[in-house]
């Protein structure tokens, strides 16, 4: 028998989107989000297919892609969000921002949830790296949790 293949799904979600959509207004926010757009989109393989599941939240499906190499996908995304400069010098002193606070804006993170099923039907990928993108973010942000290890501490 020939062995099915192995889909990973992967949820990216932008960390404390709506505190900057409320400081610097929903232009700015839809910036943001075409910036980590155009992260994910050089940072995933040409295989892997990419799109925009929400307001803040992208999803990206890995064909033929086993669960370790989607985390080492996902780890890639969040390693270049973190190296991304979002906002230039001018922004903040167009916004007035103190220097204490420009930091904690230009660092934005992402908390990513994975899944890699084999026979996967949609509903299930969805449904499980979601359960996996909770657990990021309960556990602080800024982290890629895989659902399999959501059944291991269970």
């Amino acid at each position: 028998t020939e062995k099915s293949a192995t889909l990973s799904m992967i949820l990216v979600d932008v960390d404390m989107f709506r505190k900057i959509n409320e400081s610097f207004g929903e232009k700015t926010g839809d910036y943001v989000l075409m910036k980590i757009a155009n992260v994910i989109l050089h940072t995933t393989r040409v295989s892997d297919i990419v799109f925009r599941l929400n307001s803040n939240r992208f999803a990206i499906l890995l064909p033929n892609t086993e669960e370790e190499e989607a985390f080492d996908e996902a780890e890639k995304i969040r390693s270049a969000m973190i190296q991304t400069r979002f906002f230039d010098q001018d922004f903040f002193q167009l916004k007035n921002l103190p220097l204490k606070r420009r930091q904690a804006y230009n660092n934005i993170t992402v908390s990513i949830g994975l899944t890699a099923m084999e026979d996967a039907r949609p509903a299930d990928l969805l449904k499980h790296a979601g359960e996996a993108l909770s657990r990021a973010k309960q556990n602080g942000r800024n982290l890629t949790v895989r659902f399999s290890e959501l059944i291991r501490t269970e």
